[in-house]
């Protein structure tokens, strides 16, 4: 799969001073690669990058078109491989990580970016958006304010470390950010479905929990009576005509419950053991 992003083609040596930003923006301009080694080689060559692809080449987030690469930057508060073992927990491999001009482990100042290449183009800016916010819930001590679509990073002086050339399942990651360690009851907010977003150059993957043809809620949506007595209808038709005992039902099966009486919408996690539980 090809990887686009944007990128300043001027390699720095060291990191610019604060007046200089407005001037490296400007110099953006779309770029490509096809493997985490050759991405990785060029911002360990000082070059400044941004995730996203936008319209014009202007880092702004209104003009935000596409990301596939996303990436946590940390200065001091942990060590990258800390900040690696935390995903793979959850089975999800970091594609890389390299360290900033400012790191100097002689002095203890561990600052590195922790980079991930998914499998599929984020084309809808909510979802690109709630992706990088479940990151930051997962990872307290990455920078907070490095979470908007045109945020862009500078490259490093040192040869920064390849972790895994697979790219990273979305269906997995989005698993792992919904889950109710990270999101506290209250990160959830209705996005769009990434599917509707055509992508020409590269084949989304169609077993994603976010591209079908359903939109996805991930959200604090409330279920309106209709959409329950639709949802139970249509489980009175699959069981054949038998006759179900819905308060015992509701008793035994307690995600059950939540569904038919819960105001708000239930998450995918919740949406999943409710399936396996009715199969």
């Amino acid at each position: 799969m090809v990887h686009e992003f944007s990128a300043d083609p001027n390699k720095l040596t060291e990191k610019p001073h604060h007046s200089e930003v407005g001037l490296i923006k400007q110099r953006f301009v779309r770029a490509s690669v096809e493997t985490v080694e050759d991405f990785i080689e060029d911002v360990g060559r000082g070059v400044s990058w941004s995730g996203g692809v936008f319209e014009n080449n202007h880092l702004t987030n209104s003009s935000f078109i596409s990301q596939s690469i996303f990436a946590l930057d940390f200065d001091e508060n942990l060590r990258p491989q800390d900040a690696i073992q935390r995903l793979r927990k959850y089975s999800v491999q970091p594609s890389a990580y390299y360290h900033t001009f400012s790191h100097n482990e002689k002095e203890d100042k561990i600052k590195f970016r922790l980079v991930l290449f998914l499998d599929t183009v984020i084309r809808n800016k909510a979802l690109r958006n709630w992706i990088q916010d479940g990151l930051l819930k997962l990872y307290p001590e990455a920078d907070q304010s490095a979470s908007d679509a045109a945020r862009f990073y500078y490259g490093g002086d040192k040869q920064g470390f390849v972790l895994s050339e697979e790219e990273i399942p979305l269906n997995l990651l989005t698993s792992v950010l919904d889950s109710d360690k990270l999101k506290g009851g209250g990160r959830m907010y209705k996005i769009g479905n990434n599917e509707s977003y055509h992508d020409t150059g590269h084949e989304l993957n169609r077993n994603s929990i976010l591209s079908n043809n359903k939109a996805t809620v991930l959200n604090n949506g409330k279920w309106i009576p209709e959409e329950k007595e639709e949802y139970r209808q249509e489980l009175k038709d699959q069981m054949y005509n038998r006759t179900i005992n819905w308060e015992k039902l509701e008793e035994r099966v307690n995600i059950f419950h939540d569904f038919m009486h819960r105001e708000e919408r239930l998450r995918y996690s919740e949406l999943l053991g409710l399936a396996q539980n009715m199969a």
